[in-house]
């Protein structure tokens, strides 16, 4: 099996599920890694993966949109559109034992800042182990 195409990035994955916009792909920066020597944690929204092109470019293929975060994540997970978030809503275990929930469409239509794009956080508090099983935070 040969690649098709790489983002070079130490990272967590999910792709969005919403009709329309299923090329798209979130990346979340992992715990106890450094990309590129810089301690700073983002959210990065890649769209249009060129699969047909197979570029191996580094430089092809660049965030839409970059939202820095105050933690890094465990795992991410992209829920369904609804009639609120017509992109769904992106959630973060974090390395604190927080849940965090993104406005996907907020990061991608450029709406830069932590604050901006951070719906909510979901205090470790009140669960054991949130992070166990985030996809039942977007399914509630």
């Amino acid at each position: 099996m040969s690649r098709l195409n790489e983002i070079n990035r130490t990272a967590v994955s999910a792709w969005s599920p919403c009709p329309g916009h299923s090329h798209y792909l979130a990346l979340g920066s992992i715990s106890g890694s450094l990309e590129n020597f810089s301690s700073e944690a983002k959210l990065e929204i890649f769209k249009g993966l060129d699969l047909q092109k197979g570029s191996k470019k580094e430089n092809d293929t660049k965030p839409i949109g970059t939202v820095v975060s105050a933690d890094r994540f465990n795992r991410l997970a992209w829920g369904q559109p609804n009639d609120t978030f017509e992109m769904g809503v992106i959630a973060g275990a974090m390395t604190d034992g927080n849940i965090s929930l993104y406005d996907p469409k907020k990061i991608v239509d450029g709406e830069y800042g932590f604050k901006n794009n951070l719906l909510t956080k979901l205090d470790k508090k009140q669960s054991s182990q949130p992070w166990i099983n985030i996809q039942q935070v977007l399914e509630a």
